[in-house]
């Protein structure tokens, strides 16, 4: 197997990765609606983390993935 046959995706941090790329992450991950409620919760955690130590950059993405998270719960509803 080259490393052309690897998807450039999983190697890149998801800050880095273009939308194409995000796109085909997220089709691959399974939309169930506990699993998706259980990464708010990790998502909720961090963010106060975050705040804790007032990183702005990291609160301010994590906020932004919240949401995706929560519209993607409804969905699963």
């Amino acid at each position: 197997m080259s490393s052309q046959d690897q998807n450039p995706a999983e190697e890149k941090p998801i800050e880095k990765m273009t939308v194409v790329e995000l796109r085909e992450t997220a089709k691959k991950t399974v939309s169930n609606k506990m699993t998706v409620k259980e990464k708010i919760k990790n998502l909720k955690q961090l963010k106060k983390e975050a705040r804790k130590s007032k990183d702005k950059k990291k609160i301010n993405f994590l906020r932004r993935r919240l949401s995706r998270f929560k519209k993607r719960s409804r969905k699963a509803a």
